[in-house]
């Protein structure tokens, strides 16, 4: 944890999930509060108990104690995917709930997860989601809070149960257990941050029998809120994480028809690749592509989904998923192809859940690409020139956080498919070590998707040229400057990763004081082989030029 200032909660903050959606956790400076917010600070979502006694706090790298004389309450980090917030109660207390004030409550559903499964901290856990799912912020999970257990002083355990009504939480434990208990008594709810569901088995739709979901020959959707307009290209991801998922599956995008899917307007779609999780192919998130050829406005919703051969996926209960199946005569005689998925849908079965699967897409770029249409390896030798009207072209365009992000789980899920070079690892790594960096500068960031814009149009690899967007986009996703750093040291790599078109560029670094103050010329890089080396960290202005040689 580091340390914060003054301020509601300014006293410590940590990060978790860095390497998908990062959230963040701010917790209180003297009261025992923690804030959480994802997608660059938009919604945030903070719980503080009623205790109006004050506290004596203390802590460490691991964990905050918030001490009082009836209730003493903890916060600890679990790992990068979970944290919990322990109530301790001194003394045996009044009430048997746990009460927590909600502040941006109103944001967010509550989604209560059905008691089933093997899982005790699941049965009764409430997921959290964005009332209003936009494109580009991931499956719009905010957190998960799991059933709590409860530990007395002797080491004798039960679970409790939750309950979330307007802007109240409520942590209840049950009755019996507290009277008889040896105090204190730790009161133990664990908080996941993954944006993944954590559910796989659902009701058979005929029988009521609970068993693994999975869809065949089937088209299964649900509804996203468009936050721009969108045309053009978006990346589409989906988490797989059985063996049994086979055959061809790809991304599909509907129109809204009065709340229902309607017309596909997506075309070019591309399916996803080793969609089974089996073997050498680790769970995790698959990545491909699709376009929208007509405008759609900002503020619309749309059905964004699958088209399945077999398909087992994950996902929360909560929501409304749509399945059409798109080959209720089942044609033995042929496989499935991309050009089988349906131009419109309706429902034959639906269901209460929301898949891991989402997309993303930025403002429309094609006008600033189309400078390197045509461009030849022979012709990007005059002096970079290209580079460097790409950076200009691309510095307006910016990169929000969740579209950076779903870039950089791309290249993420690039490096996971079969045959991926072992360089294509070392960028994804790469890539998520920069997004938990310290501030990156416009220009620089500006400057690296105009050389990975021009290794696409050099004919670099697919592999190669999603790993130069995705890198180059990861500390735009953070806004942060120790990652452009680390950026400009490693986008030689994704550029000789295009299977030798390229075969050697030196970059050129020119370092810019910011109103001639001579402690911002003090961050310097040194030039040398090619290889960019860091010789500050201060944040400075940064102009990148590319020569080949």
């Amino acid at each position: 944890m580091r340390g914060g200032g003054k301020g509601k909660p300014g006293g410590a903050e940590f990060l978790q999930s860095r390497s998908d959606f990062p959230l963040s956790v701010r917790l209180g400076e003297k009261t025992p509060a923690w804030e959480l917010s994802r997608w660059g600070g938009e919604s945030p979502l903070r719980f503080a108990p009623a205790d109006e006694e004050g506290f004596a706090v203390r802590g460490d790298r691991r964990a905050v104690v918030y001490r009082g004389k009836k209730k003493s309450h903890r916060i600890a980090i679990l790992g990068d995917e979970a944290f919990e917030y322990d109530c301790i109660l001194e003394r045996e207390p009044e009430s048997n709930v746990v009460s927590l004030r909600m502040d941006g409550a109103e944001a967010f559903d509550f989604h209560r997860q059905p008691d089933i499964g093997n899982d005790p901290l699941l049965r009764g856990s409430l997921a959290v989601y964005k009332k209003d799912r936009m494109a580009g912020e991931g499956t719009g999970k905010l957190c998960h809070i799991m059933r709590p257990e409860i530990i007395d002083a002797r080491g004798r355990k039960c679970h409790g149960d939750l309950r979330a009504e307007g802007n109240r939480l409520e942590i209840i434990a049950p009755e019996g257990f507290l009277a008889g208990a040896k105090y204190p008594v730790v009161v133990d709810p664990v908080i996941g941050t993954s944006t993944i569901g954590r559910q796989t088995d659902y009701p058979c739709w005929q029988t009521g029998d609970v068993s693994a979901l999975w869809f065949y020959l089937a088209v299964s959707v649900n509804r996203f809120t468009l936050p721009r307009p969108l045309r053009g290209r978006a990346d589409s991801f989906a988490w797989t994480r059985s063996r049994m998922s086979q055959g061809l599956s790809a991304p599909a995008l509907y129109a809204d028809r009065s709340g229902l899917p309607g017309r596909k307007i997506s075309s070019k779609e591309g399916q996803y690749p080793d969609i089974s999780a089996g073997g050498n192919n680790h769970a995790g998130w698959r990545a491909s592509q699709f376009e929208v050829r007509d405008a759609v406005q900002s503020g619309a919703n749309v059905w964004f989904g699958m088209f399945n051969e077999y398909f087992y996926p994950v996902f929360d209960y909560g929501g409304l998923c749509g399945e059409y199946w798109w080959d209720i005569n089942f044609h033995w005689d042929r496989d499935p192809a991309l050009e089988d998925i349906p131009d419109e849908i309706g429902f034959h079965v639906t269901y209460e859940i929301l898949p891991s699967t989402y997309f993303a897409y930025s403002s429309p770029l094609s006008h600033q690409r189309a400078i390197y249409q045509g461009v030849s390896v022979q012709g990007l030798r005059a002096g970079g020139a290209g580079y460097r009207r790409g950076a200009a072209g691309l510095a307006g365009a910016g990169a929000e956080s969740r579209r950076a992000l779903g870039l950089l789980k791309r290249v993420s899920a690039y490096a996971q498919a079969r045959g991926a070079p072992a360089a294509a690892r070392r960028l994804a790594r790469a890539a998520r070590d920069a997004a938990g960096a310290e501030g990156a500068p416009r220009p620089l960031l500006s400057a690296l998707r105009g050389v990975a814009d021009a290794t696409a149009a050099a004919g670099a690899p697919r592999l190669s040229m999603a790993a130069a967007r995705a890198v180059a986009s990861a500390a735009g996703a953070a806004g942060k400057a120790a990652a452009g750093f680390l950026l400009a040291r490693v986008v030689k790599d994704v550029i000789s990763a295009a299977g030798g078109l390229l075969r050697k560029v030196s970059m050129f670094l020119r370092v810019f004081s910011l109103g001639g103050a001579a402690e911002n010329a003090a961050g310097r890089l040194a030039v040398r082989g090619g290889e960019a080396r860091l010789k500050s960290a201060v944040a400075v202005e940064i102009k990148l030029d590319s020569r080949i040689k």
